[in-house]
């Protein structure tokens, strides 16, 4: 046998060995866990297998670095759904990536318990059907979502059927998180700025409405400042049913300083909410008696819009007025010699001392 014929059967091995290779890769490749994941995991590749559901059940703490897609088209069946969770027990699940299903669910949530932490590069999404299925297995549990959670192509966002959701929300802008079903139980929105919170968005495909009441906080990772939040509620489409009073265990309520209300307006046959902050705290200066108070209250009124020490304003902001008044009276700045000598006559415990040099600042010409 010549050495050419010998060259041509080996690489004609060599070949098939490949082939043999890649088929028993594409077999296997895809499949993010083995069975029913119960156990901590992290991904560490893309995964997914068309027309076959990725199980999550008790026990389980799984964190998504990789994208999880099911590309199954057509039908009403399970298999297209992405992720199954269900099982009962302690479930959490950290999702930095994408969620996706092609069709169905891109996850399914039948059991109580979960913690789904939505983080700020995670996106759960589904072309066909729900992102987030909360199904009537569902009775207990929290998604918090600083990611996206259906686009705006998407039917909806999360559906749901079941009970005892707590919503943390900070997906907003012109892609508000669409609702459907029962409400969450409590309902935080999440204020990255004045142009950055989150929206929540009525929407129904006509038979599954949104319905019951919910508890409507500000989640404690926000930053607000006084002025009013439009559209945090609002109602995608006119025959979706709008966002009510009815709807809110109440309409009002207080974040840090801040005391807030909710306010309706209807545009187009469809009522937007408002979210208003108004400073609820009454500064130190309008609270004491005499204007010999008056210096000592402006130092603290700085220091306290400052936030140079947040410990000991929030303590004097919780005294009552008679409380503030006999506070600073124990409590006196000095800008020169006569001034420290008065302060120790009327009986100050503490004495702040300001302008240690001398400044040519026009009308301060006091200096220790």
């Amino acid at each position: 046998m010549s050495l050419t014929r010998i060259k041509k059967k080996l690489n004609l091995i060599v070949i098939f060995i490949n082939i043999f290779l890649n088929y028993e890769k594409n077999v296997n490749a895809g499949a993010c866990w083995s069975g029913t994941l119960t156990t901590t995991h992290t991904t560490t590749e893309a995964c997914g297998v068309n027309n076959q559901k990725s199980s999550v059940g008790n026990g389980a703490n799984l964190t998504i670095n990789h994208n999880i897609s099911n590309n199954q088209g057509g039908g009403t069946g399970r298999n297209g759904d992405t992720m199954d969770v269900r099982g009962g027990g302690l479930i959490e699940i950290n999702n930095n990536a994408t969620v996706y299903s092609k069709s169905q669910f891109a996850i399914n949530i039948e059991t109580s318990g979960i913690t789904l932490n939505n983080g700020v590069n995670g996106v759960v999404d589904s072309d066909g059907f729900r992102a987030i299925q909360w199904g009537g297995g569902a009775t207990s549990g929290t998604i918090d979502n600083l990611g996206t959670i259906g686009t705006s192509a998407t039917p909806t966002g999360i559906n749901s059927q079941g009970s005892g959701l707590t919503l943390n929300n900070s997906q907003g802008g012109s892609n508000g998180l669409q609702f459907m079903g029962n409400l969450p139980d409590n309902y935080n929105i999440v204020f990255n700025s004045t142009t950055d919170y989150g929206k929540l968005i009525s929407y129904s495909n006509g038979w599954n409405q949104i319905n019951g009441t919910m508890d409507v906080g500000v989640d404690s990772r926000s930053s607000v400042s006084a002025g009013t939040y439009e559209d945090v509620f609002s109602a995608r489409l006119s025959n979706s049913r709008d966002f009510a009073s009815s709807h809110f265990d109440s309409s009002t309520g207080t974040y840090g300083t801040y005391n807030w209300e909710l306010t309706s307006r209807t545009v187009s046959d469809i009522v937007y909410w408002d979210i208003t902050f108004t400073n609820s705290r009454t500064a130190y200066t309008s609270r004491v008696s005499t204007t010999n108070l008056s210096k000592i209250a402006k130092i603290f009124e700085t220091i306290n819009t400052r936030g140079n020490n947040s410990t000991l304003t929030s303590n004097l902001d919780a005294l009552n007025d008679v409380s503030l008044n006999k506070a600073l009276k124990i409590i006196g700045s000095a800008h020169n010699f006569k001034e420290i000598i008065q302060k120790k006559n009327q009986k100050c415990e503490t004495i702040i001392l300001s302008r240690l040099f001398e400044t040519n600042y026009k009308d301060k010409k006091g200096f220790l």
